[in-house]
């Protein structure tokens, strides 16, 4: 199975973006997400805003 074309996919909150796809996971199951595509060779960029302090 091949997860993602460019071998790269954005987190953006609780968004996972790959290629044209855009998946809404719970916390848990987007950690989960991020491991495995991991594991895979796909780089996850995060891209959510932090908060400063």
């Amino acid at each position: 199975m091949s997860a993602a074309t460019g071998r790269t996919a954005t987190v953006r909150g609780r968004q996972l973006r790959i290629g044209a796809g855009h998946y809404s996971l719970s916390q848990k199951s987007l950690q989960a997400a991020r491991r495995w595509l991991d594991r895979q060779g796909v780089t996850v960029r995060d891209h959510t805003l932090k908060e400063t302090a």
